[in-house]
């Protein structure tokens, strides 16, 4: 197969040589990437994408075949849509899922980071039941993985007990970053794994991987915003500034390909930058707003 975005349909029919009583559920697809070398950084998902989930290069181990990591609009930290799983509803103690994303070129790369958003919370206070967030990464195409980030109750949490059915607000969040530069290789695979212990729903938004290395002070400090959202072939930026600086927008696709880089005015007080989208296809992109040390990151869709 040639590198790039594939689907794999798998079909059935005739059950044991008899009349197929539901023919609904004899399809079954799966996105699949082929990519030797990896993408290159930055990894930028805000899980925004209209496009099914699990997105193309995308993998989850759903061992028991129940509830698993979904993409879902109940919250996010930004945009309309997060990536969860209903914990909650999960009944089985070790129950775990994973997700994996693609692998990601890093050849000539030094230092590293990763960053997400998470929101959690903890059914009751009981010390004996903590469902676990663990984050691990792969130099060797996912035979071997090492764990990066692990916490549990009451350190996952991001808001007290809640008794019932956990759907975060927008400030029950918290940003998370690890260091990668100990675990550089020519190709990194991230990898999200739950364990249920009778607890509550796990939320994850705005998962960025980038070369160099970052302070989570600094992520999230540009106070911007765009709009029309689904926009055409115009985008306005509107953002704030305490005191003159060079202000720089990166726009990347679905799979993390930089597609737009533009130098904005910026001057003390309100700004609003208009670009031009006109080069771009349809579909679900990230924007990244840098002024001096800080950064943030907003989603929108190309119609």
């Amino acid at each position: 197969l040639p590198e790039g975005a594939h689907t794999l349909n798998i079909s059935v029919g005739n059950p044991n040589g008899n009349v197929d009583e539901n023919p609904a559920n004899n399809d079954v697809y799966s996105n699949f990437v082929v990519n030797v070398t990896g993408f290159d950084l930055p990894l930028v998902q805000g899980f925004e994408d209209v496009t099914p989930f699990p997105y193309a290069g995308y993998s989850i181990y759903n061992p028991d075949a129940e509830l698993t990591w979904e993409k879902t609009e109940l919250a996010a930290k930004t945009g309309g849509s997060s990536m969860y799983i209903n914990t909650f509803n999960i009944t089985d103690i070790d129950e775990y899922d994973e997700i994996s994303l693609p692998a990601y070129n890093m050849t000539g790369i030094t230092t590293a980071h990763l960053d997400f958003d998470v929101a959690n919370a903890a059914y009751s206070t009981d010390e004996d039941f903590s469902d676990t967030l663990t984050v691990f990464v792969s130099s060797d195409c996912g035979i071997t993985w090492t764990g990066i980030y692990k916490k549990f109750k009451p350190d996952l949490a991001t808001t007290t007990p809640t008794g019932g059915n956990f759907i975060p607000t927008n400030t029950q969040w918290r940003t998370e970053s690890v260091d990668l530069t100990p675990f550089l290789a020519d190709k990194l695979i991230i990898k999200f794994k739950s364990t249920s212990n009778w607890e509550n729903n796990t939320f994850i938004d705005n998962i960025n991987m980038n070369s160099g290395t970052v302070d989570v002070e600094d992520y999230n400090t540009v106070n911007f915003s765009v709009y029309p959202v689904p926009a055409n072939d115009l985008l306005n930026i509107q953002f704030y500034l305490a005191e003159n600086n060079t202000v720089r927008a990166e726009i990347f696709n679905s799979t993390g390909e930089k597609m737009m880089e533009e130098e904005l005015s910026g001057r003390v007080g309100n700004n609003t930058n208009t670009l031009l989208l006109n080069d771009l296809i349809p579909g679900y992109y990230t924007i990244k707003l840098i002024t001096g040390d800080h950064y943030a990151i907003r989603t929108f869709v190309k119609q």
